[in-house]
């Protein structure tokens, strides 16, 4: 069965389950896997730290059978007013097309909704990123609006950014 789990320190064993094919969902930047075993500790111990204070809720994926990580995600930026999350996700290139990233995104932003109370959770992402955008339609997110020439690429070009949501 899939699951969610926050960051945690060896002391700190927690598990929320939310689907069948993750193992369960912690952090981890892109480049996690590759770098200094002390950068990546001490990368988790800020997730959790963050975790902990209600400042960040970073997830790691991680594949029940194979035990490999294959992606990442979270819910970034709460405002607690409301409250409101930006549901966030990256996934392996090699494993994207067997519905694991949707499943955990779905997990998330129902952990939001659960969890946390969230009336609302938004995924933003590029105009040009049509495999983040057919995610947020599958999990039954909403387009709400395109943000023309919002922001500049790293090879100095304009982007649109799409803004999705989903509420409770």
């Amino acid at each position: 069965m899939r699951g969610l789990s926050t960051i945690r320190t060896r002391s700190e064993p927690r598990s929320v389950r939310v689907s069948t094919r993750v193992a369960r969902i912690d952090l981890f930047p892109h480049d996690f896997l590759n770098g200094p075993r002390g950068a990546r500790d001490l990368f988790c111990l800020a997730g959790s730290a963050n975790f902990q204070a209600r400042k960040d809720f970073p997830f790691l994926f991680i594949d029940k059978t194979s035990r490999i990580v294959v992606g990442c995600g979270g819910l970034h930026r709460p405002r607690w007013a409301v409250p409101v999350f930006e549901l966030g996700f990256w996934g392996r290139s090699s494993l994207v097309g067997r519905g694991l990233f949707s499943e955990a995104a779905h997990g998330l932003a129902n952990y939001a909704f659960s969890r946390f109370g969230a009336k609302r959770v938004e995924a933003i992402c590029d105009d040009l990123n049509a495999r983040s955008i057919r995610l947020c339609e599958r999990i039954g997110m909403q387009l709400e609006g395109v943000l023309r020439q919002e922001r500049r690429a790293p090879d100095g070009s304009l982007r649109n950014t799409r803004v999705y949501s989903k509420l409770a």
